[in-house]
């Protein structure tokens, strides 16, 4: 009897391990898939200043605007495409670490790091005011036809403002599947979707907006194989953070925290995942 016993628990045993081994499975299973990856093809390569630290770049009105960071060295420019020369520029007081960048109404918008301040430039680099915020600064963007701006700040957050008084609208929260996507810095808005980088690394997110959903990647980690890195290169640091977005062409202008190259690339459309 204490065989027979013995003999039917290793069977309960083996059947309850097979029914969890299955059970695992399926959930493995149905676990989301992280969003694909898109291609990409490099166009040209021009000219970067690779002592600027960019923070952000914008394509707007033919105008290629950049902000470049650091304490003591941030400042606002307008750059030559082809050349790389700085055709006009605005330097910031160096209390301020100039971050995220856009134009919403003809008006530039320039964030700050850590100091809770945004500077309202018109076109001409002329200060028209502040903007006072309670998180930091990280990104920002134009977006729905320049009537709004998006920012992040560090977190899987955005926010959306008001391009006009610059109220808040709403937030959103960034995932790729149940993960959240941490240190979105960097921000451009093309064909509905937002693009951001991903601070620390040379990859992309590709957002919906509507629900803040990650419908696809992009790595452009093979940029950097490209060009001859400057002295005093570090590899830890001097990553991928500058996107703009040619409406015109529909090509893309990356580059990254003192690199020496700006990238004209062609990205495959993204999909919205349903």
């Amino acid at each position: 009897m204490f065989n027979l016993k013995k003999q039917m628990l290793r069977n309960a045993l083996f059947v309850a391990l097979i029914s969890f081994g299955i059970s695992a499975q399926a959930k493995t299973d149905d676990a989301p898939k992280p969003a694909p990856l898109l291609g990409f093809k490099v166009i040209q390569t021009l000219p970067h200043d690779s002592a600027h630290y960019t923070e952000g770049l914008v394509f707007y009105k033919g105008k290629l605007l950049e902000s470049a960071g650091e304490y003591g060295e941030s400042a606002l420019y307008e750059k030559d495409l082809k050349t790389g020369k700085t055709l006009r520029s605005r330097t910031i007081e160096p209390q301020f670490f100039a971050e995220g960048l856009a134009v919403a109404h003809d008006r530039i918008v320039q964030l700050t790091w850590r100091e809770n301040t945004a500077f309202v430039y018109d076109l001409a680099f002329n200060p028209l005011g502040t903007l006072n915020y309670n998180t930091e600064g990280w990104g920002l963007a134009s977006f729905n036809n320049d009537q709004e701006l998006v920012m992040s700040d560090g977190s899987p957050i955005l926010r959306f403002i008001d391009g006009s008084d610059y109220h808040f609208l709403r937030q959103i929260t960034v995932r790729d599947g149940d993960k959240e996507i941490m240190r979105l810095n960097e921000l451009e808005e093309a064909n509905g979707f937002i693009y951001a980088n991903v601070w620390l690394t040379d990859k992309i997110a590709v957002i919906d907006p509507a629900d803040g959903r990650v419908v696809n990647w992009l790595d452009l980690s093979r940029l950097q194989t490209l060009f001859k890195k400057p002295a005093k290169w570090n590899e830890l640091d001097n990553v991928l953070n500058g996107i703009a977005y040619d409406t015109r062409t529909g090509h893309f202008y990356v580059t990254g925290k003192r690199w020496p190259a700006l990238f004209e690339i062609k990205i495959d459309p993204p999909q919205r995942r349903h």
